[in-house]
């Protein structure tokens, strides 16, 4: 009876940890997987970084609306409490946005009954908010033109 040699099952002929062959493939990447992985890296960088980039443009823009809103608001509120429209064109700076609020058109007296005026003359007013170098807000609104003085 010819006697058999006696090996374990994990280890088999060319399973060897010495044998140069296999240790060489188990230690490393072939040219055509490296050049693979990095092709579906810049596919996936080049589907990424426009998404960013208009991620970033769409948040600029929404904080500069909202400051332009908080302005106009801020400005339309000052005027809310002197009631009365300006006769002259105004203009100054708030929060790092510049506005200007003008008279627009000839006043329009509220009719009577009788076809007198009564109330406030409303006037209408253009209020333009802007940020240097980026978007505008342009509003119009009716102001009360203010009571004339009564002459003697």
């Amino acid at each position: 009876m010819p006697s058999r040699s006696r090996r374990s099952s994990s280890a088999r002929i060319g399973s060897s940890p010495h044998d140069p062959a296999q240790r060489g493939r188990a230690a490393g990447f072939t040219l055509l997987e490296v050049l693979v992985a990095l092709a579906i890296l810049g596919i996936g960088l080049g589907v990424i970084f426009p998404g960013i980039a208009m991620t970033l443009r769409l948040r600029r823009e929404a904080a500069d609306s909202a400051r332009l809103s908080i302005v106009a608001e801020q400005v339309l509120g000052d005027l809310a409490t002197r009631k009365k429209a300006p006769e002259s064109p105004e203009e100054g700076d708030v929060g790092g946005c510049h506005w200007l609020l003008e008279p627009v058109g000839a006043p329009a007296p509220a009719a009577g009954a009788a076809g007198e005026p009564h109330g406030a003359e409303l006037v209408q007013a253009r209020l333009t908010v802007s940020t240097q170098g980026g978007p505008s807000w342009e509003l119009l609104t009716l102001l009360p033109r203010g009571k004339p003085e009564a002459k003697p």
